[in-house]
């Protein structure tokens, strides 16, 4: 059972509770919510489980079939005197030769699976540049009272539709005007 989770991607565990699964049932323009990432990079990802003895990741396109080979993830304890829990991670990683689509991640925990939002790889750098790019570097951090993620040196980033945030750009037009032309 997934007790907390600091990724990019939200984790769930069934397909339809995922963001993209409830925006089709709601209707909604998918491209507007989704989370893009650059062709071939696979996010960093860091579960707190109640349990686990081996966990693998698994890169799956939009058509449910599995790309590639599992990736083995670390198991870590979790680290508090009082509760016990597990640190499920993988620190990121780049692919090679996958194509632009769309794709979901699928952990597999012992009987337990998670699966994550849908995100868009693209590589058209046009496209990217039309989007909000969103980078992070963390260090260890604590969720609730019980819950220590290490992530010293993991980067997070990906690319958000800026609509979607509610962020509108404001931009002010300095007008000059020279030899009776307006200069914008």
């Amino acid at each position: 059972m997934i007790l907390a989770q600091y990724n990019i991607l939200g984790f769930y565990t069934s397909k339809a509770a995922r963001q993209w699964d409830r925006m089709i049932a709601a209707g909604a323009d998918n491209e507007t919510y989704r989370v893009f990432l650059e062709t071939n990079k696979l996010p960093a990802i860091q579960l707190i489980v109640d349990a686990s003895l081996g966990a693998t990741l698994q890169l799956v396109d939009i058509n449910d079939q599995n790309v590639g080979s599992p990736i083995n993830m670390t198991v870590e304890d979790g680290g508090h005197p009082s509760v016990d829990y597990k640190r499920l991670i993988y620190t990121g990683g780049t692919l090679t030769e996958m194509s632009d689509g769309d794709y979901y991640l699928k952990i597999v925990n012992g009987s337990d699976t998670y699966y994550s939002d849908v995100f868009g790889w693209t590589s058209n750098t046009n496209y990217l540049g039309e989007l909000m790019k969103v980078s992070a570097v963390t260090s260890n951090i604590k969720l609730g009272r019980n819950y220590t993620l290490n992530l010293t040196g993991f980067t997070f980033e990906c690319y958000l539709n800026a609509d979607y945030m509610g962020l509108q750009p404001e931009f002010e037009e300095e007008v000059t005007q020279r030899d009776g032309v307006n200069q914008v």
